[in-house]
């Protein structure tokens, strides 16, 4: 038998470790910063989806950068585990 978790928002609560993320891509590439609860929105799109979402005018070459800074800066903070929900 096997059993799937979705372990990322379901079981454990990484929306502090998004949120943060996300604003620090956003200081990286000079974008204007979201707020806290604009980025809280988009969690569960996919990330090019999500970063549209937040900069609908972004250019393609941008969106990659967003991309790339998002994703080292997630694996940084990612050594130390997200709180689980409570139960």
């Amino acid at each position: 038998m096997l059993y799937i978790f979705d372990w990322d928002g379901t079981l454990s609560d990484s929306a502090a470790k998004i949120t943060d993320c996300m604003t620090l891509a956003a200081e990286e590439l000079v974008l204007k910063a979201r707020s806290p609860d604009d980025i809280r929105n988009i969690i569960g799109l996919g990330l090019p989806e999500a970063i549209r979402t937040l900069y609908p005018d972004i250019d393609e070459a941008s969106l990659q950068r967003y991309r790339t800074a998002y994703s080292k800066h997630f694996i940084e903070r990612d050594k130390t585990p997200s709180p689980f929900f409570p139960a």
